[in-house]
């Protein structure tokens, strides 16, 4: 016997069905994106690019008004291959090298359409980066935004420590070329002097670049197992 009901729910199911054939591959597993362009700059020397841009590692130091010799870090992603519907993500850098003293992490997301954020990373210096600030943590929080909690690392922590930051809202910072460009900055350090050591991009391990993992897509997949779940209650018997 027909049923709109049981007609209604099967067309929700083979709808559900032909999104997650059409996302193929990504409508099952998480997606793990390596940092395309990175690099440090320094603000003693406001402009000079530090390095060629592709060094294995990039330094950090304490981003503040009293540091002279303060070093912002400076991280763009390719997020064309995501989804509308990839919304969340966690960010890991690495250590390369053992800290040399306490630091305390933070990073930012550039908001979309800041300007700047077609930076390379072979051209970006202090005066040229996006987001400056001659106060706090040396940027402008009106351009950029605080992505999860500050992070600690203690003294002495090993090389190939993981220090990881939550987004929420991708789309908050994806630029109109697709990329999403983090500034990654110590807040404060107990001695002064050291710098920290993180793996980049053209570090010979990838294990230890700049990742963002985006999860899987959970809307599709949620709505065909609520749809065929709805429809074997609607079965006759």
């Amino acid at each position: 016997m027909y049923s709109p009901t049981t007609h209604w729910c099967f067309s929700a199911v083979l709808a559900a069905f032909y999104a997650v054939v059409a996302l193929g591959p990504r409508a099952q597993a998480a997606v793990t994106l390596i940092a395309t362009e990175d690099n440090n700059v320094l603000k003693s020397a406001g402009t000079t690019v530090q390095g060629t841009g592709n060094e294995v590692t990039f330094n950090l130091k304490e981003s503040s008004t009293a540091q002279s010799n303060a070093r912002e870090g400076f991280i763009k992603f390719n997020l064309s291959t995501l989804l509308p519907a990839d919304n969340d993500g966690l960010l890991t850098f690495t250590t390369s090298g053992a800290a040399g003293t306490s630091y305390t992490l933070r990073a930012y997301g550039l908001k979309s359409g800041a300007a700047g954020f077609n930076w390379a990373e072979n051209t970006i210096t202090y005066n040229t980066r996006p987001a400056p600030s001659t106060t706090g943590t040396l940027v402008d929080t009106t351009l950029a935004t605080a992505l999860g909690s500050d992070v600690a690392v203690a003294n002495a922590a090993p090389s190939g420590t993981k220090v990881s930051f939550p987004i929420s809202g991708l789309s908050n910072y994806r630029q109109t070329d697709d990329s999403m460009t983090v500034i990654l900055v110590v807040t404060s350090q107990t001695s002064g002097t050291p710098s920290f050591l993180f793996g980049s991009s053209e570090a010979a391990d990838q294990t230890t670049a700049p990742t963002l993992v985006v999860p899987e897509p959970t809307s599709v997949v949620a709505m065909l197992g609520a749809a065929t779940t709805l429809l074997l209650r609607r079965r006759p018997r």
